[in-house]
């Protein structure tokens, strides 16, 4: 879901600002979104994960656009895909994961029944 959105979005943001579609914004929005999503995948809601495909999308287009303005040459975009959203891809787990998902995912390499208090996020307990 996440890559969806963010090839969706980042077309859809190519279609506003440079008025044209291009294969390559759908690609990379595609790349974003699975960049994006990694660290978060097995412990966030398809709502959420949605989410951060289309804020994935958002970050690698606007990094795109800050490289080419700062005149630094990245000829396959790979500084906005795999280091502005992989930052990205940093943050979301630790805003989004689900406290139940977490013990789930990570049960076979702790003794714990119970994830801590502090081990998830705020926003989505």
């Amino acid at each position: 879901m996440s890559a969806t959105v963010a090839s969706i979005v980042t077309v859809i943001l190519g279609l506003y600002y440079e008025k044209r579609m291009d294969a390559s914004n759908a690609n990379n929005g595609i790349l974003s979104g699975l960049v994006g999503i990694t660290g978060a995948c097995a412990t966030v809601d398809t709502e959420v994960a949605v989410f951060i495909g289309a804020v994935s999308a958002l970050v690698y287009f606007s990094c795109s656009k800050l490289l080419i303005k700062a005149k630094l040459d990245d000829v396959v975009d790979a500084v906005p895909i795999h280091l502005c959203c992989g930052m990205w891809g940093l943050i979301a787990p630790a805003l989004f994961s689900k406290r139940e998902y977490v013990a789930l995912a990570y049960k076979h390499y702790t003794n714990i029944t119970e994830v801590p208090a502090g081990y998830c996020s705020l926003v989505m307990d």
